[in-house]
């Protein structure tokens, strides 16, 4: 009896020490690849988060600079950095690429971004162009109320990988608006048209 139990106690250590057998997880993982569905309908497939991402607009770009870092941009417009139009000089100045505003679909694949984003409101041509040189293209529509632009923070963010850091930005921007909301609420009506 005393020798079962202690080949027991030596079987159970050796399970412990050599993990059953199991090999060891590596850091690419089956489960990060994820994908993401554009306003189009568009399916996206990601095997890892983007690296090098273009945005197609200034819009695009404002909403990026909060969400990845600026080492992820492929590149970034010279209106991002004109302090007239832009809401993200400073951000936008630790990109280390920049590009005339508007630049063809070679330029773009010069770059070799993985992720290309644009808005609906592109050429469409530019667009199919895009999409038939391979890239992964996300197309957005251009938002026209609160509700489409958190809709598109979320669907930004998701694409990038960073789905968290958009939730984040959306309550930021509740809780901005509910400042406001108790601020403007307390009105009384008329008071603007008198």
């Amino acid at each position: 009896m005393v020798i079962n139990v202690r080949c027991l106690v030596i079987v159970l250590l050796m399970m412990i020490f050599t993990g059953c057998g199991m090999q060891p997880q590596s850091d690419n993982k089956p489960n990060d690849t994820y994908s993401v569905v554009d306003d189009y309908g568009n399916v996206l497939r990601f095997d890892s988060k983007p690296k090098k991402i273009y945005a197609g607009t200034l819009s695009i770009e404002e909403l990026l600079v909060d969400l990845v870092a600026a080492d992820r941009f492929a590149a970034i417009s010279e209106d991002a950095l004109d302090g007239n139009t832009s809401l993200i000089k400073k951000k936008a100045e630790h990109v280390k690429k920049v590009v005339p505003t508007y630049i063809g679909v070679e330029a773009i694949l010069a770059m070799q971004p993985d992720l290309v984003i644009v808005q609906e409101n592109h050429n469409k041509a530019f667009i199919d162009a895009l999409k038939d040189t391979g890239l992964k293209v996300m197309v957005t529509k251009v938002p026209t109320n609160l509700d489409m632009v958190q809709k598109r923070i979320a669907l930004i963010a998701r694409a990038v990988g960073e789905e968290e850091r958009g939730k984040q930005i959306i309550n930021d921007m509740d809780k901005k608006l509910a400042v406001v909301q108790s601020k403007v609420g307390k009105i009384p009506d008329g008071c603007f048209w008198q």
